[in-house]
């Protein structure tokens, strides 16, 4: 969960240039986004994955559907055609 909101909330907000919070990918650990740190509980998680909805569910509303494709400045680790997983 944290993988996937990370990706969704950073592919969006770079896609159309807009500010994220701090993702929890790190140079030194390319687990870290995978992990659920010692001072992270189930509903940091969670409150992170709201917001990385909200941010590209405004995204979406301000611009439509996101181009196809991969971000040219992706580092390669997001989805290549959609980055939005389907939500119920």
């Amino acid at each position: 969960m944290k993988y996937l909101a990370a990706v969704e909330y950073r592919w969006f907000c770079r896609t159309f240039g807009r500010e994220t919070e701090p993702l929890p990918f790190d140079d030194n650990d390319p687990d870290a986004d995978l992990r659920i740190a010692p001072d992270e509980s189930t509903a940091d998680i969670l409150a992170f994955d709201a917001r990385a909805q909200a941010a590209s569910d405004s995204v979406i509303e301000e611009h439509g559907h996101p181009p196809l494709g991969p971000h040219p400045h992706d580092r390669g680790d997001s989805p290549p055609r959609r980055a939005r997983r389907h939500r119920t």
